[in-house]
């Protein structure tokens, strides 16, 4: 029986979409059921060089093909510049719009209002700012609108005048606007806080800031939205409202369930907070609180396992971890600290005691939620409590300490070194893949390059799909998918498997790729023009790479395709669009190849008569007609044969595989189809064609076929000469 398959929508792979992902991902965990993930460039997406992105937004177009049952989509992001609810409407299942509210769809968003009020009251109660900038989204957009709603809000009620020209608009929540950024500080010196709409239009802020020698956190404060993962990391830290988007995207799945059985749509509002770091003065708030729970557990008398998952909370900004038992491995840490600080009599018993657990909660995939300095804190915050309370001897305590912050330190130097290897190593393959990628287009078998490519870049599981002819796509107009792609490309556990170039249904394209059930759908594109799509089994971690495999595929197949139109046109004569005579050869030089042994195939010379009487009685343009109806009649008379023109009025055909009978009744096939095309073009000349032909064999060389081409064409002159005496 097939799972539920959830698809998620993501426009590119950045930290916000990679978390809504990780929460997706846990929901579908938990219920055993399928994600597999469209990722596109985004809807009518800018450059930062304000130029027209690849449209990878095709592979959306497939949800409706694969069996999606519940499909999840920020519709702001994913439909920019196109009308949310027409962009809905193109798909037939339930779906569950994040942070955009439709009025026929279900809908999760945030609670933007709540968040921004709340930083923008910190920014004047707490920071004591009355010129507060704002870097704000697209006026279009709901989360500009709700957010400068609220700042408003707050600065009527602190009874701070409105200013206007306080507040510039970005053209997306990108982190590509640092050019408006810092020409808006210059105009605006008197600004003493920046309330940034996004956490990357933040980035642009502390980079414009730097070069102009401000320091943030005081000389101007800055809060952002969203709380991003790599917020917590800048320098300073970033203040941030934090909206979970993998909650909001955990929470779409989980309660999208009703809507499989029948459900009536629903709307649901997530909570925000603000959060206090070092980019605002007073971000020593957060110190203060974990102070006084830390006092108050003590005095209270509180439970270690209390005090420990309490820390863990403040270490975790209450983060929803989903399912993964990082949280519950924390405050084991703490415990063990706690209780081997206050028990353990030697070293050697206090490492036995807590190094196991700080190699479980230090960890590569753990790395990313924990802030090392935030985690000092805590047990910098405990011990002082504890020492200044007599709990603990402050000997007693600095020689535990001493060898825990450098245990700490150096486990989690060592997991940062292995990153920056990873990294390294990543760069080393994807220099390697590129080379291997320009070598696709000189390689007798692209498809193996292809594979190598995924190898190098340890993807395991993955099927390539390809269109018979490349599609011209624009999200404004109708388009018809094909009912089957051709699987051009399958690996399987890691090896390449020979795929034949088979048809596959537009159901069954997920079966061909093995993984437990999370999946991505990408499109293999440059520009508007559509290649096929990429299938992987990827996971949320390393999603960021895609973006790169499906960018050099799409230019790989551009490439492929300009090199094939060159080849065609070097082979192609202009006028009849057949072979010239250096693709005639080449073609003929194969055509022998594959003659079946003990058999022969036949070259036929083929002379239009009186074609130099037709130029000169009707003029060029005629006798260019002449040549076109003489490629029409020869192409009629020999069906799905190799067809040249040699020169002129002159072409050559290779037969193999007409049956004796057939080529037997040749002169008449030729002149029944010139009676029939003739009439067709009612042209004012009459046309003839006069032909000869002699046998090739298996294996014969080019200066064979050459030779045998000339004997061809002197029985020509001969079946000519013979039916011009048969008329006198």
């Amino acid at each position: 029986m097939r799972k539920i398959r959830i698809g998620l929508f993501v426009e590119n792979i950045d930290s916000y979409n990679s978390e809504m992902i990780r929460g997706a991902q846990a929901a579908c965990d938990e219920l055993d059921e399928e994600l597999i993930i469209f990722y596109g460039s985004g809807l009518n997406k800018k450059t930062q060089l304000d130029n027209p992105s690849t449209h990878n937004t095709f592979s959306y177009e497939f949800a409706n093909k694969i069996g999606i049952d519940l499909l999840l989509l920020s519709t702001n992001n994913v439909a920019r510049d196109m009308n949310n609810e027409e962009f809905l409407a193109r798909f037939h299942m339930p779906i569950v719009s994040l942070n955009y509210v439709s009025d026929h769809v279900s809908s999760i968003v945030f609670d933007n209002i709540s968040g921004a009020k709340a930083a923008v009251n910190f920014l004047i109660t707490k920071e004591h700012r009355r010129h507060i900038g704002v870097i704000a989204g697209p006026k279009t957009r709901t989360g500009t609108r709700e957010r400068l709603s609220a700042y408003r809000d707050i600065l009527d009620f602190h009874h701070i005048a409105y200013d206007p020209s306080l507040i510039v608009y970005a053209q997306d929540y990108t982190a590509y606007h640092n050019t408006l950024v810092g020409q808006f500080i210059d105009m605006h010196p008197e600004i003493d806080a920046l309330f940034c709409v996004t956490d990357k239009l933040a980035v642009c802020a502390y980079a414009e800031l730097k070069k102009r020698g401000y320091r943030v956190g005081r000389d101007i404060s800055v809060v952002g939205f969203d709380d991003d993962p790599y917020s917590a990391s800048m320098v300073p830290p970033l203040s941030s409202v934090h909206a979970d988007s993998a909650m909001l995207a955990y929470r779409a799945v989980i309660e999208g369930q009703s809507l499989l059985e029948g459900g009536i749509p629903f709307r649901h509002v997530l909570p925000t907070e603000f959060i206090a770091r070092d980019s605002v003065n007073s971000a020593s708030q957060e110190e203060d609180d974990l102070y006084n729970f830390v006092n108050f557990a003590i005095n209270e008398k509180l439970s270690i396992h209390d005090l420990s998952w309490g820390m863990t909370n403040f270490l975790f900004n209450n983060k929803i971890m989903f399912h993964t038992n990082i949280k519950d491995e924390t405050v084991k840490l703490f415990e063990d600290i706690i209780s081997a600080s206050f028990f353990c009599d030697s070293i050697e018993e206090f490492k036995a005691k807590v190094f196991p657990s700080i190699i479980n909660v230090i960890t590569e995939d753990n790395i990313q939620f924990i802030d090392l300095d935030k985690l000092f804190n805590c047990l910098k915050v405990l011990f002082d409590i504890s020492i200044s309370k007599h709990l603990i001897e402050h000997h007693r305590l600095d020689y535990f300490t001493q060898y825990l912050y450098s245990e700490l330190g150096i486990v989690y130097s060592n997991i940062t070194s292995r990153i920056l290897t990873k990294s390294t190593e990543h760069q080393i393959n994807v220099n390697i893949t590129n080379r291997l990628s320009l070598s696709i287009t000189d390689s007798s078998d692209p498809e193996r390059m292809l594979g190598e490519t995924l190898r190098i870049l340890n993807i395991k599981n993955a099927a390539l799909y390809v269109f018979k002819y490349p599609y011209h796509f624009d999200i404004t107009e109708p388009i018809t998918l094909p009912e089957s792609l051709i699987l051009k490309l399958k690996i399987k556990d890691g090896l390449m498997i020979r795929t034949h170039n088979e048809l596959i249904n537009e159901q069954d394209l997920i079966r061909h790729v093995s993984s437990t059930h999370n999946y991505t759908l990408s499109a293999i594109a440059s520009g508007s023009e559509q290649y096929g799509i990429l299938i992987t089994d990827i996971d949320g971690h390393d999603l960021s790479m895609l973006e790169y495999i499906t960018g050099q595929f799409g230019t790989t197949f551009y490439i492929q395709s300009l090199m094939n139109k060159l080849q065609s046109q070097s082979v192609t004569d202009e006028l009849t669009h057949i072979y010239n005579r250096r693709g005639l050869l080449d073609a003929l030089a194969k055509g022998a190849k594959n003659i079946a042994p003990g058999q022969v195939g036949y070259i036929v010379f083929v002379d239009l008569d009186g074609l130099k009487s037709i130029n000169d009685t009707f003029g060029h343009d005629a006798g260019d007609k002449a040549i076109i109806l003489g490629t029409e009649i020869i192409k009629a008379s020999f069906p799905q044969q190799i067809v040249g023109r040699w020169g002129g009025d002159e072409f050559v055909i290779f037969i193999n595989g007409l049956n004796h009978d057939y080529i037997h009744t040749l002169e008449e096939k030729i002149n029944e189809n010139t009676k029939i095309l003739s009439a067709r073009h009612n042209y004012p000349f009459t046309l003839s064609l006069s032909f000869g032909m002699s046998a090739i064999h298996p294996g014969d060389t080019p200066e064979q076929i050459t030779r045998i081409i000339e004997d061809a064409d002197n029985r020509m002159y001969c079946f000519k000469k013979k039916r011009k005496q048969a008329k006198q």
